[in-house]
């Protein structure tokens, strides 16, 4: 099984040398919240066709993203200056700006420039991306405004360092509170994340990383901020977007090289206690890429084979897509 230090284009001394540079650069991040930035946020960022200072970037107090949650957004990470996956969050994200009845976004190639210029105006070329795109300035009341004037953002972050050879490990609680799977709007990411952060604030305040959601029928949908994979012998199995999950750029990518791996992947709803009773569990999401789960409610595992053969072969897919470059 390769490592992702075995490639030929090996990242981890260029990535030292980054963050080595952009953490003592005067245009580089912050390591502790100051001011108007908090922490890991890089001082410059991209708002409505102009790189302005993070600190005293503003919008309207009318804006309906603001107001409320009137908006779309992704995350996604970037590695030698190129956003890993771009295709897939690109279109997700546009296809969430067209469900709210947005004018649509500019192309793919338009938006990929301008996080590229924010980057290097930031002195990096590794990072956490934001893209926020909400309904702009409009009136009280729910009532979107008939011609909207869009607020575009673009914002970085720090990028947390690829563990290696095995995944960080999330401990979990089961939430409290429950997904709705028939919410039309579950499959977008919109600025209104009023449930998962209840969620994370509940696993937080038990001293967890986060906490398991479950649908009205007791299923498996999610955790906050993450999808989830189940394993059964040598089959990998995740939840149905229609049981309420999002349906994440990195869930696609970890199913399909699970298939080119050999490994039996089913989307089908999981009770929670055929979860509890499995090999084990991982969670899947763009700034790790895959963390595995030591514990769930009382229920702890071991890093299970299957995880790390797939989590070395999602290393190696980022690796590959950026020596394509």
């Amino acid at each position: 099984m390769t490592t992702w230090r075995n490639q030929p284009t090996q990242l981890a001394p260029e990535k030292l040398a980054t963050c080595s540079t952009r953490n003592t650069d005067v245009v580089g991040f912050s390591e502790t919240s100051s001011g108007n930035i908090p922490s890991g946020t890089f001082a410059l960022c991209w708002l409505n066709g102009q790189t302005v200072p993070s600190s005293s970037a503003s919008i309207s107090i009318f804006d309906r993203g603001f107001a409320y949650g009137d908006g779309v957004f992704e995350t996604l990470r970037q590695e030698r200056g190129q956003p890993l996956f771009w295709t897939g969050h690109w279109e997700r994200m546009n296809a969430g700006v067209g469900a709210m009845g947005l004018p649509p976004m500019e192309s793919a190639s338009i938006w990929v420039d301008r996080i590229q210029k924010l980057a290097k105006a930031n002195h990096t070329s590794e990072a956490i991306i934001r893209l926020q795109i909400s309904r702009g300035i409009g009136g009280r009341g729910y009532a979107p405004p008939i011609e909207p004037s869009l607020t575009s953002l673009i914002t970085l972050h720090h990028a947390p360092e690829w563990a290696q050879p095995k995944p960080k490990s999330w401990r979990l609680s089961v939430s409290s509170i429950r997904m709705p799977s028939a919410l039309p709007n579950v499959s977008m990411k919109t600025c209104n994340k009023w449930m998962q952060i209840q969620v994370k604030r509940e696993a937080l305040q038990l001293g967890l990383d986060d906490a398991m959601i479950l649908n009205e029928k007791g299923n498996l949908t999610e955790v906050s901020c993450a999808n989830c994979f189940v394993i059964e012998e040598n089959c990998l199995i995740t939840p149905p977007i229609s049981d309420g999950c999002l349906d994440g750029v990195t869930r696609q990518q970890t199913m399909a090289l699970a298939r080119q791996l050999g490994v039996h992947v089913k989307e089908q709803s999981i009770a929670l206690e055929e979860a509890l009773r499995s090999d084990g569990i991982f969670l899947t999401l763009s700034t790790y890429g895959m963390l595995h789960v030591s514990k769930l409610d009382d229920r702890a595992w071991s890093c299970h084979p299957i995880t790390l053969q797939v989590y070395d072969a999602y290393l190696s897919s980022v690796a590959q897509t950026l020596n394509h470059h």
